[in-house]
């Protein structure tokens, strides 16, 4: 296998340093085609030869790691690359510790002295070796034989991630929310956080992306000295033990569940903390756990948790417990927590516990630091302190490219205001707020609108429940005919917000989305008691052609009717077409495989809330809009629904404030950035919009902004141009602000 010297690989990494290091790359493509071939005979060895214990353990393993059942696959398929790995890595670690001649027939027996020795202990055996070595010496062989060229790597952190994610199914990584960390993020993490002390610990350490040596030839000032890598998933421990061993890293790995972690369990006291923890969603945890980790986080810590939280905030909590004072501490997180509900916890904690030296984020016109991954990451530099100092400053800092030299100056660097790398905005740690929005700190604006009043006061706002999979509850008219379904399962629908270019939403706007193909139909049927609970007994039901018509609910709806005639005359036919496309759907489209699918009331159905009175686009490039739902359309949760409590033109005149530019620039301080640049809201931030109150203005100003919206909405119809008909809306909203002010 060839060894290639390449610049860093297509995972974002940027060779912009000044002196760049020598990098030389194992063959990865090569290394993954071995692995590939010897996965085929483990999996094919598995079918006849693994006993019914071992069966057991290998499906545990995989429900636990995320990829049960891929794309249908069976277990043996899944989780024989997993073992292939692991014979790769325990060939390398034998091959760096001994000099004992290395064969294919003694590998085995190698391997488990190797991981039950005293003396140097390895990672110990686990299902993934019992699986490998299903399958015979000669099959493995290869495997083992490619120690050789990832020994020649000089980047093996690098190169074993890169080598973990082409073995690794990425919706399973996105399952466990695990997202590889860019060398060059986890470089300059490591660079800031270490300073040249002795020990740094790597919280959900993987391959080693933030704590690896540079080069395994090379000592350089600044690094750490001493690596305690932690890991729950022994494969990954077993990455970071073989990234660490190559690397000529010292270091220790821990395989343990880090929110079970105290002092007492780690072989001395951090120095530095870095990590890329995991960003499981609140409803992906399990409810027991997320009650046990919020009493633990509140005894140990003295912090209350939203039970909204993602797994990463009881990581950066919990982190403060190993921490003592001076402590540097680097997380690499998603930014939402600057702007949720949830976040104010976390931040009373932080401001309580560490000076906030910084928060950092790439321009997020820039794209997402992770591939697979659409959120914007910030960078929290944090040093642990008994006592904060009230007069310290959190620098907050938006970096113009993604790269090593750009970050490592901004972690670096004194400045205060911008600079030719990037903005920074510098506020005193005292003046934060939890309440506020933190995010906005990194392009705040000057105008006062704190006296206005929260738009919940004047109007609800509520999410629209999730479809689960769009591609199938979301139809067009052609899909429609195909199958024969009837309109009285269906209700009208707006589904994408680039499909509503105005103002308003209107009966003549539904037929032209309609005749051009569009999804403008979601499927809506009544309760039919003859489709059953689950989406298996449903197939096999189906299949035995056991589903008839009988037992369907009367109770309709008159959005179900009104759409127009059904496009069958028997109810029964309307059903066996129904049925059909149902089927389809869960062959087509792993509707099995969705969370929302599998645990709401009704799988076949998305759930009903009446259509609002207006909607607002709650993501996208452009400005978010209010549009009037004239036609009473029901939308995607893409839209939130808001129902306003004034009337007449005391209505439209708010309607013309939540469209002016003014609220769209004051948005933009409740909102959170995405890669790309999108701007998203909550309904919890949409709610707390700074709003004038229209019966506290004078009546020229509300029937000039009522006016005004009406123009509004008229010429949109007909003209993109309608930038002098905002120009004079916040001409007017001005004026109300102004006149609301308290003297």
């Amino acid at each position: 296998m060839p060894i290639s010297t390449t610049p860093p690989d297509a995972d974002g990494d940027n060779p912009d340093d000044p002196i760049p290091p020598l990098e030389v790359h194992a063959d990865v493509d090569a290394l993954e085609e071995t692995l590939t071939d010897a996965a085929k005979a483990i999996a094919d060895a598995f079918t006849p030869d693994a006993s019914a214990d071992l069966r057991d353990r290998a499906r545990e393993w995989v429900d636990a790691h995320g990829v049960s059942e891929v794309d249908g696959d069976p277990v043996e398929t899944v989780i024989a690359p997993q073992a292939a790995l692991t014979v790769l890595l325990r060939a390398a670690i034998f091959d760096a510790r001994h000099d004992a001649e290395l064969t294919p027939e003694k590998a085995e027996r190698s391997f488990r002295a190797d991981a039950s020795s005293e003396a140097s202990p390895a990672v110990e055996w686990c299902v993934l070796d019992d699986v490998a070595w299903l399958a015979g010496a000669a099959d493995l062989a290869p495997v083992i034989a490619a120690r050789h060229e990832l020994q020649q790597s000089t980047v093996p952190s690098a190169d074993l991630g890169a080598l973990y994610a082409a073995v690794i199914d990425s919706d399973a990584r996105q399952t466990l929310s695990q997202f590889r960390s860019p060398r060059w993020a986890g470089r300059a993490m490591r660079a800031w956080a270490a300073n040249g002390e002795e020990t740094m610990l790597d919280i959900g350490v993987g391959a080693g992306a933030l704590s690896a040596s540079l080069h395994p030839s090379w000592s350089l000032h600044g690094e750490p000295r001493h690596v305690v890598g932690i890991d729950r998933s022994r494969l990954s421990v077993l990455l970071a033990e073989t990234a660490f061993t190559l690397g000529n890293q010292s270091h220790e790995t821990l395989e343990s569940d880090f929110l079970g972690t105290t002092r007492v369990d780690l072989p001395a006291s951090p120095d530095a903390i870095v990590s890329n923890p995991p960003y499981t969603s609140h409803d992906r945890l399990d409810g027991d756990d997320k009650r046990r980790w919020c009493e633990q986080v509140r005894r140990e810590a003295g912090a209350d948790v939203s039970k909204l939280s993602p797994l990463y905030v009881y990581f950066m909590i919990h982190a403060e417990t190993l921490a003592d004072d001076g402590t540097r501490v680097a997380f690499l997180t998603p930014q939402s927590w600057l702007q949720k509900q949830y976040g104010r916890e976390l931040k009373e904690f932080l401001l309580d516990r560490f000076d906030v030296k910084a928060l950092i984020r790439v321009d997020p016109e820039e794209g997402s630091l992770f591939p697979d991954a659409d959120t914007t990451a910030v960078f929290t530099l944090l040093e642990a302190r008994n006592d904060p100092d009230p007069g310290s400053e959190t620098r907050f800092i938006t970096v113009d490219d993604k790269g090593f030299s750009t970050l490592h100056r901004a972690m670096d660097s004194t400045a205060t205001d911008d600079t030719d790398w990037g903005m920074i905005n510098t506020v005193e740690q005292s003046a934060l707020t939890v309440a506020e929005n933190w995010q906005a700190r990194f392009d705040p604006i000057e105008r006062d609108v704190s006296h206005l009043p929260e738009l919940s006061s004047l109007a609800s706002v509520r999410s629209v429940p999730p479809t689960g999979k769009v591609e199938v509850f979301c139809l067009s008219d052609d899909t429609v005919e195909t199958y024969g379904i009837s309109t009285r399962h269906l209700s009208r629908l707006a589904r994408h917000p680039a499909d509503v270019t105005g103002y308003d939403l209107e009966e003549s706007d539904w037929i032209a989305a309609r005749d051009a193909g569009k999804e403008v139909w979601l499927l809506d049927p009544n309760d039919i008691d003859a489709i059953p609970d689950t989406m298996d007994e449903f197939v096999r039901q189906y299949e035995a052609g056991a589903l008839t018509g009988d037992g369907t609910s009367e109770q309709g709806t008159l959005e179900q009717y009104d759409a127009g005639e059904s496009t069958t005359a028997d109810p029964a036919s309307d059903l066996e077409n129904l049925f059909e496309y149902l089927r389809d759907s869960i062959r087509e489209h792993d509707l099995r495989g969705n969370y929302t699918c599998r645990t709401r009331e009704y799988w076949w159905r998305p759930e009903r809330c009446d259509p609002a009175p207006v909607v607002f686009n709650n993501a996208g490039q452009e400005q978010s809009r209010f549009v009037v739902n004239e036609a009473g359309l029901r939308t995607t949760n893409s839209f939130f629904g808001v129902e306003i409590d004034r009337v007449g033109t005391e209505r439209k005149a708010l309607l013309a404030y939540l469209n002016s530019g003014i609220l769209g620039e004051v948005a933009q301080q409740y909102s959170e950035t995405r890669s790309g640049g999108a701007e998203s809201h909550s309904v919890t931030t949409v709610r707390q919009f700074p709003v004038i109150d229209p019966s506290n203005v004078s009546e020229d100003i509300v029937q000039g902004l009522a006016d005004a919206f009406d123009a509004l909405r008229e010429t949109s119809r007909h003209s993109d141009s309608h930038d002098q008909i905002i120009d004079t809306i916040d001409a007017l909203v001005q004026r109300a602000i102004e006149q609301m002010r308290p003297e």
